[in-house]
């Protein structure tokens, strides 16, 4: 292959590689398929106040933590993981279990003039048969709403 036809070919790879992946038709029009599924997601609410404390309530469909101990959700880490700009305290927890669900409680205090940055969610790690998890996140100043899929490279935003 000449130099020219080899740069070319490498060209166009490069260009090729930073072209936008097209995500799958189910994370481009979840909202098309999202209530097939509720029955069979996680939701998590977090919501900070004014004086910098953060409840967290996660609820879980007892079937997606078949074969796994709820005991794993008292440990916030194995959950989620919020990125704040001061470390906050350890949070207190309360476990509930029903025949339907399980709902883990957190209660965190981050201090007042602690900042919100990211959440990361870790339950795909701690639980292999959950897909889906629906987030609220509400700070004194804005409110985001959104699911995380497996099958998604992103957040999804529009979910009706």
């Amino acid at each position: 292959m000449t130099n020219s036809k080899m740069l070319m070919s490498l060209l166009c790879f490069s260009l090729a590689a930073c072209a936008p992946e097209q995500a799958p038709e189910f994370c481009r029009n979840h909202a098309l398929f999202h209530d097939e599924h509720l029955d069979s997601l996680a939701s998590l609410n977090v919501t900070m106040t004014e004086e910098g404390i953060i409840r967290s309530e996660l609820s879980i469909p007892r079937s997606v933590m078949a074969g796994v101990p709820s005991v794993l959700l008292e440990e916030s880490q194995n959950v989620y993981l919020l990125q704040t700009e001061n470390e906050c305290a350890k949070p207190s927890v309360i476990l509930n279990e029903t025949d339907n669900s399980v709902t883990a409680s957190y209660e965190s205090n981050c201090g007042a003039d602690n900042k919100l940055g990211q959440l990361d969610i870790l339950l795909f790690e701690t639980l292999p048969s959950l897909d889906e998890v629906e987030v609220t996140v509400t700070t004194p100043v804005t409110q985001k709403h959104f699911a995380i899929n497996r099958q998604c490279d992103r957040a999804i935003f529009r979910l009706e």
